[in-house]
């Protein structure tokens, strides 16, 4: 069942309401950010890498309000991921956390869509702020 989530839903007011996608290179690091998300209030679908978070967004377009994926990823990485998913689902607003972005840097990620950049390790006020 595909929940109805205003695609203009903004993650931070709408919670309950807002779907967040949540992609993590590593599972458990994936699960406690999901686990503090849903702990806030918040709607989440985990996927199993930045290529299954895509496939979520075309499935069910407008439905997802937020992604939160890691800069680096196994199958699709950095500026090409958030391209994919933005190009799936324009209404997504999309954030990126990193333990070690790599090569990429900030400026890079804002420009392929990101509108924030979350380093690990951080903390609970500062993920839902």
């Amino acid at each position: 069942m595909t929940p109805s989530v205003p695609t203009n839903a903004d993650p931070a007011t709408d919670r309950g309401r807002a779907l967040v996608l949540v992609a993590a290179a590593d599972p458990q690091i994936g699960a406690v950010t999901a686990g503090i998300l849903r702990a806030a209030g918040f709607e989440v679908v985990e996927a199993d890498g930045a290529t299954a978070a895509v496939g979520v967004c075309r499935a069910r377009p407008g439905a997802v309000a937020a992604v939160l994926m890691d800069a680096r990823m196994p199958d699709l990485d950095g500026p090409d991921a958030l391209a994919a998913i933005r190009a799936a689902d324009p209404s997504v607003r999309c954030f990126v956390m990193s333990g070690n972005p790599g090569a990429y840097c900030w400026e890079s990620l804002a420009r392929a869509g990101a509108e924030r950049m979350f380093t690990r390790p951080f903390d609970t006020p500062t993920l839902l702020a």
